[in-house]
């Protein structure tokens, strides 16, 4: 039970992913990244993009490394995982939209 007490915030998360997946199946349509839907107004597409699988393989390991991190960084302070995915999503969005060919900051030709 100590374990569980200790990674409350690994375990919690990585079995909301779990359940979402087995619950909505892959890939729900109205959840996955979509920069093009983004700009339309879906804004909660920068957070439950990084939610949804594909399959169950990509499932596991996500949530294999997932736990793996989360578990490091959680025995150190609770506080540093939201910090850490806060700023994990952050990055990945702004990668996600620029190989879109959609980008956040004005490009400028080189001269």
């Amino acid at each position: 039970m100590q374990f569980l007490k200790n990674y409350r915030i690994t375990i919690s998360l990585s079995l909301f992913i779990a359940l979402l997946y087995f619950v909505l199946g892959p890939v729900p349509e109205a959840l996955y990244f979509n920069a093009e839907k983004i700009i339309q107004g879906e804004l909660w597409r920068y957070l439950t993009g990084h939610l949804v699988h594909s399959d169950t393989q990509h499932l596991i390991l996500n949530l294999a490394a997932f736990i793996i991190i989360t578990a490091l960084i959680e025995q150190h302070s609770r506080l540093l995982i939201f910090t850490a995915l806060f700023t994990g999503i952050v990055f990945i969005n702004f990668y996600l939209f620029n190989n879109n060919e959609i980008t956040i900051m004005p490009v400028y030709p080189e001269y």
